[in-house]
């Protein structure tokens, strides 16, 4: 019986699907593998000294038996777990905010942009809500304060900038912009490109000594630079930056 013999086109399809499918598999992998949460980002999330709730979309961090008039809200990084942001979180805690942070599908922000709303719709007793975040997490809180700036005070962005498709020039919200001095995921170059989406009164601000990672707790980041700085003098340093503007 004679063999079938598969033409050239056919063998140049089955060789498009087969690379065309691992390269899905090798993209859902690295989405749903996220980074490592450092024990010091746990252990703030076990301390009994603090109020935390963990909701299903969030975790809240306040002192306990209070009722803040603000709120703080955190994006994360891409494939980063919000909880690698708590010791950030415990700070403003510690300031008598409400901090919160905001746990994404897939440790995606763009797959969950707009979950600042469950937040502030739980918490009628914030006056002031203040939205930011890391990277990723920053580009979306961006957007998310783009279509709903009459429910925010201020906006902050760690290691990063607005979407092109951004404008925030004439939203009338206190922007601050913290960089890291050897961030090389966003560049003080690239960060200066965006400022015509941001308020022309952005305060910007760099960390010496700061990398990309080291905003929060996961651990070393491939191809970032090497900090020179402890992840907790990055911490401390960041929540001061915005503490002093918004205090």
């Amino acid at each position: 019986m004679r063999s079938r013999r598969r033409s050239p086109l056919r063998r140049l399809g089955i060789g498009v699907s087969i690379t065309t499918g691992l390269l899905l598999i090798l993209l859902y992998a690295w989405a749903v593998i996220p980074f490592t949460v450092m024990d010091e980002a746990q252990e703030v999330l076990e301390d009994q000294s603090y109020e935390i709730t963990r909701h299903r979309k969030y975790i809240s961090i306040r002192q306990p038996g209070s009722t803040p008039s603000q709120g703080i809200i955190l994006y994360p990084g891409a494939r980063v777990d919000s909880e690698a942001y708590a010791p950030l979180a415990r700070i403003f805690a510690d300031a008598g905010w409400l901090a919160v942070l905001v746990q994404m599908p897939l440790d995606l922000a763009v797959l969950g942009k707009d979950r600042a709303l469950v937040v502030i719709d739980e918490h009628r007793q914030v006056d002031s809500w203040y939205i930011g975040g890391h990277s990723l997490g920053g580009a979306m809180a961006a957007s998310f304060a783009n279509e709903h700036p009459e429910l925010l005070t201020g906006l902050y962005l760690l290691g990063s900038y607005p979407p092109d498709s951004v404008s925030l020039a004439q939203s009338g919200l206190s922007v601050i912009s913290i960089a890291a001095q050897y961030d090389l995921f966003a560049q003080r170059e690239e960060i200066a490109a965006a400022a015509g989406n941001l308020p022309s009164d952005t305060l910007y601000r760099t960390i010496e000594g700061g990398n990309h990672a080291r905003f929060g707790w996961y651990g070393p980041q491939n191809g970032d630079g090497i900090a020179t700085i402890s992840h907790q003098e990055q911490t401390e340093q960041t929540a001061r930056l915005i503490l002093e503007l918004w205090k």
